[in-house]
């Protein structure tokens, strides 16, 4: 667990001085997207099934906002030939609208690997690799340049619009992740690794190559059970790397169960990007789904006003089993104490496991 503590505080640090920038879209709520997060995650839940959408609008006072929807579901299965193990598979959607003109569609499958490697059944391994398909697709006549600008107006085709190329494309792009889990009693703490375009596909509308640059995302969360079970701390924060340029968020949920049975909630948090931006967040949680919904709060005049974005996630789950009980399904493990540090959770405090 000190191990987990230090690496924790190292990673936020280097989160908070950083000189980060976007290099490309990022959720606001990439916890409520494990596919896309890292593959590895493909059945690393306490669920036989779980599935989830995921829709944000950016920038909703211009002409034709920023949007895309996400949806995914995955699914375990057991290793029978090898001890504590199981395997995920996961199949995930992503449409995005990048303003006027432009579109992408992604349809990805993704295949996990999850071992227990510690005698006392408390740290967890997943590694998993996600393959997609891609299609961009552009439409000229809708796209402004900005050597088209005569007179305060555009005059189309007269600069760089009538250099017109292929109005559609195809790619296939990998992206390969690792994942590590420490259960401590009631707590769970987790650091992962994805690592995106590894293939470094070219992504070119003309003739001409233009290869994807690698993009590196860390990420770290933790699971904390505080008063009794009263109430239920997330933090959680994500660096990605690209190109010499770096982005992130961090930030916490917090959970507040309101039934005597502990399986609904309401829930809160606040995180933070550093394009200089607040995340409120709030929810709902009942005994098979959670509802979250968070605003993007420019708090700068670096950031632009007024043009936040708005994103609402859904997750749905089936067949709930604690920790211990997964061991025991997927390799006749007999469960330990609660001595031995990895112990049943009540079902409230799991949540997507990432």
């Amino acid at each position: 667990m000190r191990f987990f503590k230090i690496l924790l505080l190292f990673l936020v640090t280097q989160c908070l001085i950083g000189q980060l920038k976007a290099q490309e879209v990022h959720n606001s709520q990439y916890y409520s997207m494990p596919l896309y997060l890292n593959p590895a995650n493909a059945g690393n839940s306490n669920y036989d099934f779980r599935g989830g959408v995921d829709v944000r609008n950016q920038w909703s006072t211009v002409t034709v906002p920023f949007s895309s929807q996400y949806l995914y579901g995955d699914v375990k299965f057991p290793v029978y030939f090898i001890e504590k193990s199981w395997m995920g598979l996961g199949v995930s959607f992503l449409n995005d609208v990048a303003g006027e003109g432009i579109k992408s569609t992604y349809g990805a499958a993704s295949l996990s690997f999850h071992k227990i490697i510690s005698r006392g059944n408390d740290l967890l391994f997943s590694g998993g690799v996600t393959t997609q398909v891609i299609n961009k697709s552009v439409d000229y006549q809708s796209l402004n340049f900005a050597d088209e600008w005569q007179d305060n107006s555009f005059n189309k085709g007269t600069g760089s619009g009538s250099l017109q190329g292929a109005s559609s494309l195809f790619y296939v792009d990998i992206a390969v992740g690792a994942k590590l889990t420490y259960f401590y009693n009631t707590d769970q703490y987790a650091v992962g690794l994805t690592v995106s375009h590894l293939n470094q596909p070219s992504e070119s509308f003309y003739k001409m190559t233009n290869n994807l640059s690698r993009k590196f995302s860390l990420y770290a969360s933790a699971r904390k059970w505080l008063g009794g079970g009263s109430i239920i701390v997330s933090p959680s924060f994500i660096v990605d790397f690209q190109d010499g340029q770096g982005y992130g968020i961090i930030g916490t949920n917090v959970a507040k169960p309101y039934n005597l049975g502990r399986t609904k909630s309401v829930l809160f948090g606040l995180w933070y990007r550093t394009t200089e931006e607040l995340i409120p967040t709030v929810g709902m949680e009942f005994d098979s789904m959670k509802l979250m919904a968070s605003y993007d709060v420019p708090i700068t005049n670096n950031t632009y006003r007024n043009r936040g974005g708005f994103e609402i996630s859904l997750t749905y789950t089936i067949g709930y089993s604690n920790p211990i009980e997964q061991m025991c399904k997927y390799k006749f493990l007999k469960p330990r104490r609660k001595t031995s540090g990895a112990i049943p959770c009540p079902k409230f405090l799991e949540g997507s496991s990432l």
